[in-house]
Order: structure tokens, then C-alpha cells, then sequence
């Protein structure tokens, strides 16, 4: 399993990803404040990310927090288990 950190939008991530056979399967905790805001997950096939891993976890992670895939923009501490 791999591992990312960055931040997108204000928001932090640590995003980690496993391949098995074609398919990239990832997940991601997003945080603000040091709050969990969510936890954004899917599936990428392997032959559509032109073998750069790490550059499409990091698309896909921002994508979802643009988007609220995942990600509750109004929680606060309290709401997201």
C-alpha cells in the first residue's frame, strides 16, 4: 500500500492506494481545522492513469473534495464518525 499527503482548497488529505492486478483501489481522510471532513474512496483502472499513480491519486482526491464526494464541507467534529 502507498501513501500520499498534500492539500487541496484548504482542505488536508492523506490519501493511500493499493493496486491489485488492473485495478487501483484508493482512499483518502480529509481534514480542516484538524477536523475529519471525510473519507472519499474508489477504484481507478490501471490502464487509464498512464502508469502515474501518483499523480491520479492526487486528481481524483482533489476532484472529490471540489465536488463534496465524500467530503461534508458544513461537519463539524461532532457529526463525522
Amino acid at each position: 500500500m502507498a501513501q500520499l499527503q498534500g492539500s487541496h482548497s484548504g482542505y488536508r488529505y492523506d490519501a493511500f492506494w493499493s493496486v491489485q492486478q488492473d485495478t487501483v483501489f484508493w482512499g483518502a481522510v480529509i481534514s480542516q481545522d484538524g477536523h475529519v471532513m471525510g473519507r472519499p474512496k474508489g477504484q481507478l483502472q490501471r490502464e487509464a492513469i498512464d502508469g502515474d499513480e501518483v499523480e491520479a491519486i492526487r486528481h481524483v482526491v482533489a476532484t472529490a473534495i471540489d465536488k463534496n464526494v465524500g467530503v461534508d464541507a458544513e461537519a463539524d467534529a461532532d457529526q463525522v464518525s
